[in-house]
């Protein structure tokens, strides 16, 4: 989303049909948690050292997302070793 705050992968500009109609490829769009939801900032609820990055849930549901795609993409006929990502904005 834009700087992280808003945005959402089902806007009219972004055309996953036209995608995968021109190209071969299998289009698999992720939402992530933006603004406080996906990155508010909670570190004095977290031990010094602990190695957990407080506030940062919107990108372990990106990192997810990879990992959903690269387990299940066969089922969609697409192959796991051939992930392509790319994005706009935040």
């Amino acid at each position: 989303g834009g700087g992280y705050m808003s945005g959402t992968a089902t806007l009219d500009l972004y055309k996953a049909d036209i995608m995968a109609s021109s190209s071969d490829v299998i289009v698999a769009s992720m939402q992530y948690r933006v603004g406080a939801f996906g990155f508010l900032y909670l570190n004095k609820y977290f031990s010094p050292g602990s190695g957990e990055a407080p506030g940062n849930m919107g990108l372990w549901d990106q990192q997810l997302a990879i990992r959903w795609i690269k387990d299940n993409g066969r089922a969609f006929g697409g192959d796991p070793e051939l992930i392509t990502l790319f994005g706009e904005s935040a």
